[in-house]
């Protein structure tokens, strides 16, 4: 499940109503707005996160909450780029033959990323990989009615 929650503790009733319904194995959420202070735990999730440290007010942000039942190993990778993520791997099970990287990002809509930094950032994860995110790029190809540099990037990409 990925979801652009604009602020963890302002929607946790709907995550908790929406987790209570579908039990999702990987929630990828951004601008969570957690400061440093913040503590967040949920019952039967690992909690990964990448806070937004610059500024005064808590903004940005990204987490990955994995079920801890549904993987039998789960991995936070580093990886190096200036975006804001978070990257997991997991594996199913000892059957599971590769665990599969899960790269969850923000980009806030007043960021200007660049081709290179989105290419950098995805020569570092293992295959097989997925990202997922709110990365703030239109394009026609998913159904905006516009195009911004960043669906450009992304398209490319």
């Amino acid at each position: 499940m990925q979801w652009n929650l604009n602020g963890f503790y302002n929607n946790l009733e709907e995550l908790q109503l929406l987790i209570q319904l579908k039990t999702p194995s990987i929630i990828c959420i951004q601008e969570t707005r957690f400061s440093p202070k913040n503590n967040p735990q949920y019952k039967n999730y690992t909690i990964y996160r990448k806070d937004n440290t610059e500024g005064i007010i808590a903004s940005g942000g990204t987490a990955t909450l994995i079920r801890n039942e549904s993987f039998q190993s789960q991995t936070r990778l580093s990886t190096i780029s200036s975006l804001q993520h978070v990257t997991v791997q997991v594996q199913q099970n000892k059957m599971s033959k590769l665990p599969i990287t899960v790269c969850n990002i923000y980009i806030p809509p007043d960021s200007n990323p660049t081709y290179e930094e989105l290419v950098e950032l995805s020569q570092q994860l293992p295959k097989p990989y997925i990202i997922v995110g709110d990365l703030n790029a239109h394009h026609q190809w998913w159904g905006c009615y516009d195009i911004n540099n960043r669906g450009k990037i992304v398209e490319y990409s």
